[in-house]
């Protein structure tokens, strides 16, 4: 199915180091300068519990990205630094650049790998999760690795040696992000279909491949089966409230995630924008050049995939297939959330069909692949240099507050009241909004703020990620309603709204 690796298919040195230069660039370009996001605070959190649990205990309790959480352990004992929490993930990013070069190489062919590193170099989803300090870069990294792992093993036969390779390179990804195991699975499949084992050795080779993978993670995913709704997988589950209430998920989702797989999520509208009311507007008003790019990637994935040999390209189908139909069967049965991150394994993959587009193509390929660079590039650029496509501001809103406000002023903060304390002084007044219920309607907006702000005369409304809780947006009326409301200030994904009390309204709560 794989055949025998010939040295003239590996990209060329020089490739590989541009590529890998651009590469060091562009993750760690004002790596520090943005403060933390709430899915980094989350990172943060596990680093200083409130508990004054030890790293031992912290580590066995994170299912979701232990091995991050030990590598930075060591070095965020002090002070705050969001260039310490980022730098695991920027060097995962840079790492994997070369890597999937050679992986490309040894399945295509030398121009193929070539654009492959070329594009990996500039992708913006991959220099968004470089930039992030969670788990999904070294998840994407360990994957690769992994699965080159397993094209030797398949094109050379398996090896004790290599065995233990993949279960390492397998298990780490996997603990650095719990998705890598729908990888796995696909690449079992492959196992039975193309390299099915023949004799009892072989059988414990691959045993002990897959196994030692296995046991590297079984702890920490007995620890998400009893985090996740995982009894929503059983026949006939009841469609009760878990987690987030019913699925929310769309078919629309998997379009979206093809789009943010090739140019991220700063192309088009932002992910704030996407949650705004007028999302259908802004994604209306954006097609003239979302259609241009989204013909041409589909142009190039498809023929990418016409072009391969018909084993391979069924290889990669089942190691992209798998995947996808697993994260979309979970968010269906509601035991978790549809995200584009959840495939970030998958992301290599349409990146290898379309650079062997692009490769085999001719001059239609080279000229679909040139223009998908730049759409590209425009994506990178989005993230890197405007305010429109940063992640929420948190620390600035903060700051601005903290500057005006009377003493013990109450803040209400939704959804990131955590975060929000990060960058507070210890003395601000933060109101959470633990145990609130979905805004729905325009009586639980009403109540749901006048609870909190009983006994004060003014205040202050953060929003940021909000439409967890009033995806309506109902909250900015509603305080209306009590007073005399003024923005105050916006910042990347954060609203404030300043409130003052109406003379003459009750704030006694009766």
């Amino acid at each position: 199915m794989i055949h025998q690796h010939d040295e003239s298919q590996d990209a060329r040195l020089s490739v590989l180091l541009l590529a890998t230069f651009l590469a060091a660039l562009l993750r760690f370009f004002a790596l520090g300068d943005h403060p933390l996001w709430i899915d980094e605070f989350l990172t943060w959190k596990r680093l200083h519990p409130a508990t004054g649990a030890g790293f031992i205990e912290q580590v066995q309790d994170s299912f979701q990205s232990p091995l991050l959480l030990s590598l930075l352990w060591p070095w965020t004992r002090g002070e705050l630094s969001e260039l310490v929490l980022r730098i695991p993930s920027a060097i995962a990013g840079v790492a994997l650049v070369p890597l999937f070069g050679i992986l490309v190489g040894r399945i295509t062919s030398r121009r193929t790998a070539e654009w492959a590193v070329l594009l990996m170099a500039v992708s913006p989803f991959t220099i968004w999760f470089s930039q992030d300090a969670r788990g999904y870069s070294l998840a994407l990294l360990g994957s690769i690795v992994a699965t080159l792992v397993l094209v030797r093993m398949m094109r050379e036969g398996p090896t004790f040696r290599t065995a233990i390779g993949y279960g390492l390179a397998s298990g780490l990804a996997v603990l650095s992000n719990n998705s890598v195991l729908f990888l796995i699975t696909a690449h079992a499949l492959t196992v039975l279909i193309y390299a099915f084992p023949r004799r009892g050795r072989e059988w414990l080779i691959w045993a002990t491949a897959f196994g030692l993978a296995g046991i590297l993670i079984l702890p920490w995913l007995l620890k998400a089966t009893g985090v996740l709704a995982v009894e929503r997988l059983a026949p006939g589950a009841a469609s009760g409230q878990s987690l987030r209430g019913e699925t929310t998920f769309s078919p629309m989702a998997l379009p979206f995630a093809f789009h943010s797989l090739l140019y991220g999520f700063s192309f088009g509208p932002s992910l704030f924008e996407l949650h705004s009311p007028d999302r259908m507007t802004l994604l209306k008003n954006a097609l003239p050049l979302l259609a241009p790019a989204w013909l041409v990637g589909a142009f190039l994935v498809v023929g990418g995939l016409w072009k391969m040999p018909s084993r391979l390209r069924l290889m990669i189908m089942i190691w992209i297939v798998i995947p996808v139909a697993c994260v979309t069967f979970l968010a269906v049965r509601n035991v978790k959330a549809f995200n584009p991150r959840y495939l970030a394994v998958v992301m290599p993959l349409v990146l290898l069909l379309l650079a062997h587009g692009a490769a085999s193509l001719g001059r239609l390929g080279r000229m679909a692949a040139l223009i998908c660079f730049v759409f590209t590039l425009v994506a990178t650029g989005g993230y890197l240099g405007f305010e429109r496509y940063a992640r929420e501001d948190i620390r600035s809103a903060a700051v601005a507050i903290e500057a005006v406000s009377l003493p013990g002023e109450p803040v209400l903060v939704p959804v990131v009241s955590g975060l929000y304390g990060l960058y507070a002084s210890d003395h601000a007044n933060i109101v959470d909004f633990w145990g609130c219920q979905v805004v729905r309607n325009s009586e639980m907006a009403d109540q749901s703020l006048a609870e909190r702000f009983v006994g004060y005369d003014s205040g202050w409304l953060v929003l940021c990620r909000s439409w967890d809780l009033d995806p309506g947006n109902r909250w900015p009326v509603a305080l209306a309603l009590s007073g005399e409301v003024e923005e105050f200030g916006q910042w990347p994904g954060v609203t404030v709204l300043r409130w003052k009390r109406t003379a003459g309204i009750d704030g006694s709560g009766e």
